[in-house]
């Protein structure tokens, strides 16, 4: 007989490890499937012999989209990608099929009724701008969004999840221009599980927004409100060829921004300090979107820890010309 015994909890994160525990009765030699529930594709194979209990991590075969920004100007609420795999073992003993389990890319177990987020619930930002947060819900439930202004408009956005995951894209736009704040409730088959509130600041001629994916796997985004100098930076090369006259020059450049932050709470300052590590940065640049990279960055507390102030330096738009 062949039977797993223990197997991980659905929205279990990649990063943490997707641990299956096969037994058999006596020393066996076990062919294990990996199969992706959704199209019954087999994603990888292992062979483990001579054992009577093997441990499958299947985190290594198998890959998550992570959440990805949005940029419309359109509020909306949408599923997000989640993948489901189950395993098979075979060995001369028997045959056992493990339960589908669903499985996310972020770096902590999802809690069902939470927002993942680095930065607080409470935000600044400014009118026309956007914003990405992720809520856990169960499969197969409703989840509403629910809009209020501080001058009384309201909406509200619903959605039957299949995954479970939502993304809740934020666009100010559709309130009036010279609305002062707003609140989101997000409700889970009716039940208010998490409420954001939102300030709306005034936005500078040299601000630049900037998006990014937290290790948790989450886009994230803040507003610089000043931009302390840009410049551009080139390096250039002697390439070595057979060319009889003159040198061949290569010249690789990129444009560099450095951004100060607002004075920030403690909780804002440590929130925004993930940006240092975030995979993938843009920068929101007089009406462009840039990919990005920090190249340096500074976090100062003033005021015996009561507030803090970061400084970073971005690279972006890098080009290669041979001369």
């Amino acid at each position: 007989m062949v039977y797993f015994s223990s197997q991980p909890e659905d929205l279990t994160p990649i990063e943490r490890g997707v641990v299956f525990v096969v037994e058999s009765v006596e020393q066996s030699d076990f062919a294990i499937d990996i199969i992706d529930y959704n199209t019954s594709n087999v994603v990888a194979s292992k062979i483990i012999k001579g054992v009577e209990s093997a441990q499958v991590d299947i985190a290594p075969y198998i890959n998550v989209e992570r959440v990805t920004p949005s940029w419309s100007n359109i509020s909306s609420l949408e599923d997000v990608p989640t993948a489901t795999y189950y395993l098979t073992a075979r060995t001369e003993m028997g045959y056992d099929e493990s339960d589908p389990v669903r499985v996310c890319s972020n770096g902590s177990k999802m809690v069902v009724g939470s927002i993942y987020s680095v930065m607080p619930k409470q935000r600044e930002i400014c009118y026309g701008e956007c914003d990405d947060v992720v809520f856990v819900a169960e499969p197969n439930s409703t989840v509403e969004a629910r809009f209020l202004a501080s001058n009384g408009e309201q909406k509200v956005l619903a959605i039957s999840s299949s995954t479970g995951v939502v993304r809740l894209h934020i666009a100010t736009a559709q309130f009036s221009e010279h609305i002062k704040s707003f609140d989101v409730e997000i409700a889970l088959d009716d039940n208010v599980t998490q409420t954001l509130h939102y300030t709306i600041v005034p936005g500078y001629k040299d601000s630049v927004r900037a998006v990014w994916i937290s290790a948790e796997g989450m886009p994230e985004r803040y507003t610089f409100p000043i931009t302390l100098c840009k410049s551009v930076v080139a390096e250039r090369k002697t390439l070595f060829t057979n060319r009889v006259v003159g040198d061949v020059v290569s010249c690789k450049s990129k444009k560099r921004i450095s951004l100060r932050s607002r004075a920030l709470t403690n909780q804002m300052a440590e929130g925004l300090s993930t940006i240092v590590t975030a995979p993938k940065v843009w920068l929101e640049i007089g009406g462009s979107i840039v990919e990005a990279r920090v190249v340096e960055s500074e976090m100062v507390t003033y005021s015996y820890g009561s507030c803090a102030s970061g400084e970073f330096t971005f690279e972006y738009d890098g080009e290669e010309v041979v001369l």
